[in-house]
């Protein structure tokens, strides 16, 4: 009868330590870089921000601004914004924007790049949350024209 409960003890640590080598395993594979495109691994890049230099029209206003900047939009309001992409891009790289209750359209040398507009989506309700849309660039774009075009939805 003791030889059972031996067995067992020796059981429950044999899984125990198998369970805790398998995590180990896993945590060291998780911080191992890969190289998945359009996936930002822990500490395998760089940001640099893109604020200045962008000419913004709304409502057949022109001006010149320096981002991020609270436009004081109304519903259905229309904001065009350009500026021209930096000499130094290389393939791989991505540009972010945040929008929030807007409809975006991304265009880079007249090339519409990335939308994310209420009639994307099927079933969609009047106006989109809070989102951040990702335009991936590569070096021939550089130095090209950059539009976005925002529409107020909410």
């Amino acid at each position: 009868m003791k030889s059972k409960k031996i067995n067992f003890e020796v059981m429950i640590e044999g899984f125990a330590f198998l369970f805790a080598f398998a995590t180990l395993v896993i945590a060291l594979c998780a911080f191992i870089p890969t190289d998945s495109k359009g996936e930002a691994n822990t500490g395998d890049f760089d940001s640099t921000p893109f604020n200045d230099g962008w000419t913004v029209e709304v409502n057949g206003n022109k001006s010149s601004v320096t981002l991020p900047k609270d436009m004081g939009l109304r519903t259905g309001d229309e904001i065009v914004m350009t500026n021209t992409l930096p000499g130094d891009l290389s393939d791989g790289m991505s540009l972010l924007f945040r929008t929030s209750s807007e409809d975006i359209r991304i265009y880079i040398d007249g090339e519409l790049r990335e939308s994310y507009a209420t009639e994307d989506f099927d079933r969609m309700s009047y106006y989109l949350p809070s989102a951040y849309v990702v335009a991936e660039v590569e070096g021939h774009d550089a130095g090209k024209e950059i539009k976005v075009m925002i529409t107020a939805k909410g």
